[in-house]
């Protein structure tokens, strides 16, 4: 995108709020709003932009979360609250080894979803997102996701066998495509980390979770 093409897109968005003629209560409402707002935005943009590689299904918002260690929670145990059966070595690799990933201060934040309309390797499904930055996520979002859905319930979470993707950085500021997985072949969640160097495409039809 260049300068000039920024420019007339931030002209039109002020434009249309212009012609919106918001009172001051209606604008502070929207101001209070402001992670849907801007995710809403991303939403349409990334629609008008003719993306032939995400499509746009949602949001979904997970709260504050002070503090958030992996191994206390990404293990093994089928008779919790999250039913994980199987956490792959990719994963244990990234984000479990030693003391595992410790997180903090996590803001409440609103999370955009898209399916992927096409097979495709990480590289340019976190362009499409924005870039790095726009696409990381948390370990501890995507687990708050999962225990909304601890037993394979209904949700915003696929639960059809196909993967929930989340970009994630591990302890070393290394970005991970983490995923879960629920299928009718295995009643537990599996998941797994791959590097978003791998060679390997996402099907199409997963999801993809970013801010």
């Amino acid at each position: 995108m260049t300068g000039k093409q920024k420019r007339d897109i931030r002209d039109l968005l002020r434009d249309a709020l212009d012609e919106m003629g918001l009172s001051n209560p209606e604008a502070q409402k929207v101001l209070g709003n402001g992670g849907q707002l801007k995710a809403g935005v991303k939403d349409l943009l990334t629609k008008l932009s003719g993306s032939d590689l995400l499509e746009a299904i949602g949001t979904v918002s997970t709260p504050v979360i002070p503090t958030f260690s992996a191994k206390d929670y990404f293990k093994v145990d089928t008779s919790g609250a999250v039913k994980i059966g199987y956490v792959w070595e990719g994963f244990s690799n990234a984000f479990l080894a030693g003391d595992g990933k410790v997180e903090a201060d996590i803001a409440e934040a609103t999370l955009r979803v898209h399916k992927l309309v096409k097979s495709s390797v990480d590289s340019p499904i976190i362009a499409e997102l924005g870039g790095e930055e726009v696409a990381e996520t948390s370990l501890a979002q995507m687990y708050e996701l999962m225990k909304a859905q601890g037993q394979g319930q209904q949700g915003i979470l696929l639960t059809n066998g196909y993967a929930n993707i989340f970009y994630i950085r591990d302890a070393k500021g290394v970005l991970w495509a983490a995923s879960c997985y629920w299928g009718s072949g295995y009643d537990y969640w599996r998941v797994c980390a791959f590097p978003v160097t791998s060679p390997i495409a996402w099907r199409a039809g997963f999801q993809v979770f970013s801010c």
